[in-house]
């Protein structure tokens, strides 16, 4: 039977080498990562006809999913010496076109004492329609955000959510119709973005009236 698990445990191998990750929302993409992880491979599925196709020496190709797909196109998305993460990789649609949204980054070497940490850690959208990279947003090394990690990256509608553990900032990024990605607010310390002004606004007031207080009357 034609199906994900055998699509998983025929693997490799059989899609040139490729990991295959999942089918698009509708099952007629397979979306597979390439052997170094930056790029993404789309095959199409070409239907049950050639359930059995000859192969040199009489073999058949009967029951392997492979028989049933054709390679549609590559799209580079990590950047150089960065690799994808296919367990914090979401679908979204939008006004009928279909979007990947990946993860990527770049590890660092690890030092002791400190959390690990993506150097260029990085969202990138693509049209499963068209091939391309529409959107793509990176995160500093300073921000904290591990893309590797399952729970940093989550997907609520059109809506991501990253979570930078080490400065336990959540970060709110919206997938646009057109598949640009934007970075709506982040939620942290703080509430709102000028709640850290309003905070140091009434430290300094009350530093005011403790001075107030304590200078000698008359004085």
């Amino acid at each position: 039977r034609l199906g994900p698990q055998r699509v998983a445990e025929e693997g490799a191998e059989a899609f040139g080498g490729s990991y295959p990750w999942r089918f698009d929302t509708h099952g007629r993409r397979l979306l597979c990562f390439s052997p170094g992880f930056q790029e993404l491979w789309v095959f199409g599925y070409s239907g049950l006809g050639h359930w059995q196709r000859a192969q040199p020496g009489g073999a058949t190709a009967e029951g392997k999913p492979s028989a049933h797909f054709r390679r549609l196109y590559s799209v580079t998305v990590a950047a150089l010496e960065a690799t994808l993460h296919p367990e914090t990789c979401h679908l979204h649609v939008a006004r009928g076109r279909e979007f990947a949204v990946l993860a990527s980054s770049m590890a660092v070497p690890e030092v002791e004492g400190e959390e690990r940490a993506a150097s260029c850690a990085a969202l990138h959208v693509v049209d499963l329609d068209e091939g391309l990279v529409t959107g793509s947003w990176e995160f500093s090394k300073d921000e904290g955000v591990d893309l590797a990690c399952r729970r940093s990256v989550h997907m609520y509608g059109d809506t991501l959510l990253v979570l930078s553990r080490k400065r336990q900032v959540l970060h709110f990024l919206k997938v646009m119709p057109d598949g640009r990605l934007l970075r709506t607010r982040s939620l942290g310390p703080h509430c709102r973005e000028d709640d850290a002004l309003v905070l140091q606004i009434q430290e300094q007031r009350e530093a005011q009236l403790r001075r107030a207080r304590e200078a000698p009357e008359g004085g």
